[in-house]
């Protein structure tokens, strides 16, 4: 990598540390979201991008992609590359649009969907899924308590750490980490920081859909991504069943990855 694109790097990087000092400022002003109790349509005002993806590209079943289904992910051509490609997908009701537009980029991905909502005796999942790598769990995901495995006594659930046990993830590396299962978010994407935290597992890149208009809870969740190394390049705000405040999309990606994605788009290598 030439002394060009490090010290072009690091001015990023520097950008983008500026830009998260003013966001915990804004964090921290109690006026500010206490004021958000009133109107709680500006409960994710504060939360744009402050990171730039170079190349991203919304995944669906064809090359230009709308509605709810597909999501931004950063970097196609690095995923098309990887020899061991992993990629999870948490909350389906039958729409498969995402692993379509996966497989479409990079058919060598191994798919793992996970919904338990779904009842499979009374409806089969849709034919495409047959001609994809793809491995479907009827299982949702569930809080583990403190001192304890998993509440898996309670239903058809599991941690997204026995999950990740159980399939032998373990110390992999997740290239896409998508999640839509209308509020399970607050407790899965911290039990993922920790593992990553905990150097467990690594994840390239997350894509959620955040529910709800409670400030704190999403003010906690989005410090716990951060602290965990990830930074939001896509916003997408919801009018299609959330008016467009009362869930947002967000796409986020490691900052080892944004250098990796930087170095492609940028050092010729």
């Amino acid at each position: 990598v030439s002394n060009a694109c490090v010290r072009l790097w690091s001015a990023k990087l520097e950008r983008y540390k500026r830009h998260i000092a003013a966001l915990q400022t804004l964090e921290n002003n109690s006026l500010y979201w206490k004021s958000l109790k009133r109107v709680n349509k500006h409960a994710y005002d504060i939360y744009e991008p402050e990171w730039v993806c170079d190349s991203e590209e919304r995944f669906g079943p064809s090359l230009l992609n709308v509605g709810d289904g597909p999501k931004f992910v950063c970097a196609p051509d690095l995923l098309r590359e990887e020899q061991d490609c992993l990629v999870y997908s948490v909350g389906s009701n039958y729409d498969f649009q995402f692993e379509l537009g996966v497989s479409l980029r990079s058919p060598s991905c191994a798919i793992h969907t996970f919904d338990g909502t779904m009842n499979l005796d009374k409806k089969a999942l849709p034919s495409c899924t047959r001609n994809i790598n793809l491995r479907f769990h009827n299982k949702n995901f569930c809080k583990t308590l403190p001192g304890t495995r998993d509440i898996e006594l309670a239903g058809n659930c599991l941690s997204l750490t026995s999950a990740v046990s159980s399939l032998g993830h373990q110390n992999r590396t997740i290239s896409i980490f998508k999640i839509d299962c209308e509020g399970c978010e607050y407790f899965v994407l911290p039990e993922l920081a920790k593992l990553v935290e905990e150097k467990k597992l690594s994840v390239q890149q997350i894509q959620v859909e955040i529910h709800g208009t409670r400030f704190l809870r999403i003010r906690r969740l989005f410090q716990t991504l951060r602290s965990a190394g990830f930074a939001v390049f896509h916003k997408e705000r919801n009018h299609d069943g959330c008016d467009g405040y009362k869930c947002v999309e967000f796409s986020l990606l490691s900052l080892s990855f944004a250098k990796a994605e930087f170095i492609h788009s940028h050092c010729g290598t």
